[in-house]
């Protein structure tokens, strides 16, 4: 006699069966088996799901709740035992397009020893096996910090390497752009010495003119006077007169040679002062010329200090080419 009101393991009641009929296992299984079925018993493998109909009943048994069996648990260290699939099972032969996986070995723990030495075995396995991925883990994060570190430390290398590079094109910008404005710079002195000897030039070309207008008045006067003085007392005092003459003759003669002498003295004086300011402005651009070139090669091996040294040397070239000009315009 078979008891209805019996409980399952899991707490579920199942529903009373009407009839037994086709049925393989009317009965709830879980209530009196034990929890690891044995690897040749009945329960070890899948029952269908819906058995066929005895003869005499016809379709009257569809798959239901109500006749459906009981399953056994799923045991996973029975290598033989199958999930209780709600379709009919696959062709026992193997095809082309659905390779069946083939069945596996059962664990060497379960063939040399009993379920509890093999359990604490397999326990471990598993407690190694889980050691082994922790460490594994680990080192697998290890080495991403140390990638990372890595890749950190070399994007600082390039991003040195870059600003380093940024610095040095800044650098020689502005290398270039100082030596545009020093080569404005010495055109414009360029330009303002040439104006200052065409003005030179033209004060002295001003002056030569002013002493012979001077010096054509003079002797117009001197002739006026002549004239008149032979026009008033010509047969009265004709030595006077001829003395007088003489006398104006030799002064004019000998402020024409005095002014002469000074405008020979003059112009040497110019000339030999053109001369001197010429030399000391050659000297000044080949020491120039020369600094120059040598800041350009001492930019690329000394520090800061030397630059500094160079543009004093510059800055007291330029002081003394600007007293140069000063002195060639008061001169």
């Amino acid at each position: 006699m078979v008891d209805d009101n019996i409980t399952t393991s899991s707490g579920h009641t199942p529903p009373p069966v009407s009839s037994p009929l086709g049925l393989l296992n009317p009965t709830p299984n879980d209530a009196y088996t034990p929890a690891f079925y044995p690897v040749h018993s009945p329960f070890s493998y899948s029952q269908p799901v819906a058995p066929a109909p005895w003869p005499s009943q016809g379709q009257l048994l569809a798959p239901s709740p109500e006749n459906t069996p009981i399953q056994p648990p799923f045991y996973p260290h029975n290598h033989e035992h199958r999930y209780n699939h709600p379709s009919p099972p696959a062709p026992a032969h193997w095809t082309a397009q659905q390779q069946q996986r083939p069945l596996q070995e059962p664990s060497p723990y379960r063939m040399r020893h009993g379920p509890l030495q093999a359990e604490r075995l397999e326990l471990q396995d598993a407690k190694a096996l889980d050691k082994a991925c922790r460490e594994n883990d680990k080192a697998i994060e290890k080495e991403r910090r140390d990638q990372k570190k890595r890749e950190d430390r070399e994007m600082r290398d390039k991003e040195k390497e870059e600003e380093r590079v940024r610095k040095e094109g800044e650098k020689l910008r502005r290398d270039e752009e100082r030596a545009a404005r020093e080569k404005k710079k010495q055109e414009d002195k360029a330009v303002r010495e040439k104006k200052a000897e065409e003005k030179a030039e033209e004060k002295a070309r001003k002056d030569k003119e002013k002493a012979e207008h001077k010096e054509r008045k003079d002797k117009e006067k001197a002739d006026k006077a002549v004239a008149a003085e032979n026009k008033q007392g010509k047969a009265a005092a004709s030595k006077r007169e001829d003395n007088e003459s003489r006398k104006a003759a030799a002064e004019l003669a000998l402020r024409r040679e005095k002014r002469d002498i000074e405008a020979a003295e003059e112009e040497q004086k110019h000339r030999e002062q053109r001369h001197k300011l010429d030399e000391r402005r050659l000297r000044i651009d080949e020491d120039e010329h020369r600094e120059a070139q040598w800041e350009k090669v001492q930019t690329y091996l000394n520090s800061g200090n030397d630059m500094l040294v160079a543009r004093g040397k510059r800055l007291a070239a330029r002081l003394e080419r600007e007293e140069l000009e000063e002195e060639a315009e008061r001169g």
